[in-house]
């Protein structure tokens, strides 16, 4: 205040305003979904999404846990792509380990909120077929009929039902022509057949195909091995 000319002069205020953490609702919901039991890893479970009600973003996800209906942790069968939220099969599945996931996933914010989401995961069951090695053995050309060759198992169960827990039935279906050997159609074992004998210096190498067949409803399923004989 003067007497005279009164001189002013100007300014700007800008005024930012911050958004507040947590104060707009994120909206993240439960999802479910199934994926057969012998489904590919890298296969897409499922993808989550969420959305905020205030000018934030959704920054992340990220995999906090996951759990099977028996297994308490199975988080090393999933991941999530981070930005997408899709959930992947990093794992294998298995129906008669587990028939369910309850996968949980955070999801956060630009301002730092979080909130987190469940996919539930049903686990299909699928007639898994078996498997059974190839192998190579070595025996005297005296072996009695009772001497065990070779008995084959499923290499996943190391038993004679598949991973299914199916039974499987054993059969020779090559290489057997002049009928030397016979399998035990249960137990996978395999013998000279009665009143059979081998000879060196006619056949010093056998080889015979085996197959192991479930026992299932449905179309069965099947796996082949050869079993080479060094006599």
């Amino acid at each position: 205040a003067t007497t005279g000319t009164i001189k002013t002069d100007t300014a700007k205020l800008t005024i930012n305003v911050k958004n507040k953490a947590s104060d707009g609702a994120i909206t993240f919901d439960n999802k479910t979904g199934s994926l057969n039991e012998d489904s590919a890893i890298g296969s897409t479970v499922g993808t989550m999404s969420a959305t905020t009600a205030d000018g934030s973003t959704i920054s992340k996800f990220e995999l906090k846990s996951a759990a099977g209906n028996a297994t308490p942790d199975t988080k090393s069968k999933f991941d999530i792509d981070g930005e997408s939220g899709e959930i992947r099969l990093v794992g294998e599945l298995d129906y008669e380990t587990d028939t369910s996931h309850v996968i949980t996933v955070t999801t956060t914010t630009s301002d730092g909120a979080t909130k987190d989401a469940t996919f539930t995961l049903t686990v299909v069951d699928v007639n898994v077929a078996p498997n059974i090695v190839d192998a190579v053995v070595s025996v005297d050309e005296d072996i009695a009929t009772t001497f065990e060759i070779h008995d084959f198992n499923d290499s996943t169960a190391s038993d004679d039902k598949d991973k299914d827990r199916a039974a499987l039935t054993y059969t020779i279906t090559a290489g057997n022509g002049a009928g030397l050997f016979k399998i035990d159609g249960a137990t996978g074992k395999v013998t000279l057949d009665t009143n059979k004998a081998l000879d060196y210096e006619t056949t010093p190498i056998h080889e015979l195909t085996i197959q192991a067949a479930d026992a299932t409803t449905g179309t069965i399923k099947t796996d082949t091995a050869k079993l080479t004989i060094n006599v």
